[in-house]
């Protein structure tokens, strides 16, 4: 969510002839977690997860079984 807030900040300034830099998603994270993370979710090292993998997996979370909802 903070990733999201950042990206609108990023494309409010955009204007004509300028547009600024908007930082991936795995520049964003904590470096132990990204390495724990591609580890065991990715099943790989975290040096070879693309940023569009990050990104699909933050917006993984938003996906909720209605199952999983229940008691």
């Amino acid at each position: 969510r903070e990733y999201h807030k950042y990206l609108g900040q990023i494309n409010a300034l955009q204007c004509n002839g300028s547009r600024p830099f908007a930082m991936p998603v795995c520049a964003c994270m904590d470096p132990f977690s990204k390495h724990r993370i591609a580890l065991f979710d990715f099943n790989r090292d975290h040096n070879s997860v693309t940023n569009e993998e990050w990104v699909a997996w933050f917006k993984s979370a938003f996906e909720e079984d209605p199952q999983d909802l229940a008691f």
